[in-house]
């Protein structure tokens, strides 16, 4: 992946053959910051002790543990769990980090911005009332699978907009139609589109599937 605007303390990622994990959480005010490093501790720890998991999992033990450290109302941060199994992406998002799946220079499947979510959820502590008769987290409205191809690409923005998304990365998707394309020509693109139309460059990261 290319990460920018982005703090690698916002961030964690590790890759075998044919799986990987990425975490991303973002403080949206200052008393997010620490839980946003929580949630990216929090699932380098659960790689640590059990391995792979799919994103459900990560977000589960993620929740647990912010149930038990008595997370503040106060506190705001966004959050995306992305793990991929073979020719699957699981992902499930809070808040308006946006995840879009690209091929050959077109959409075919985005996450929902809050505002269009049957059962909304602003940010991770808000999951936490959401609890079943089993003690479970309830994830089905946030949870995403898409099958994958080859040269297929990922991206992933911090905006609060379906639409300006979309405009935003169909503009720099044009540069990923040929499958030659450069990972850098489209970064580049995005990264003048992004700082042009985003305060203070928002952060995103890109992925060519293999």
């Amino acid at each position: 992946p290319i990460f920018t605007n982005l703090l690698e303390k916002n961030y964690f990622y590790i890759a075998d053959t044919d799986t990987w994990t990425l975490v991303v959480a973002i403080p949206r005010n200052p008393f997010g910051v620490l839980l946003a490093q929580k949630i990216v501790s929090k699932a380098h720890k659960l790689f640590q002790e059990y391995g792979f998991q799919p994103a459900s999992l990560l977000v589960q033990y993620s929740l647990w543990s912010l149930l038990q450290d008595k997370v503040p109302a106060c506190v705001e941060a966004d959050s995306i769990h992305i793990t991929k199994s073979e020719s699957t992406l699981e992902i499930i998002s809070t808040g308006f980090f946006l995840a879009g799946l690209y091929r050959q220079g077109k959409l075919l499947c985005s996450t929902r911005p809050v505002e269009e979510r049957s059962m909304p959820a602003k940010q991770p502590v808000d999951l936490l009332h959401r609890v079943n008769e089993k003690g479970e987290f309830v994830l089905q409205d946030l949870k995403h699978v898409w099958d994958i191809e080859k040269d297929d690409m990922l991206l992933l923005s911090w905006i609060d907009s379906l639409s300006v998304l979309e405009e935003v990365l169909q503009i720099a998707m044009k540069s990923g139609q040929n499958r030659r394309s450069k990972v850098s020509d489209i970064v580049s693109t995005l990264k003048a589109i992004f700082d042009l139309s985003c305060d203070g460059g928002k952060p995103f990261v890109i992925i060519r599937l293999d």
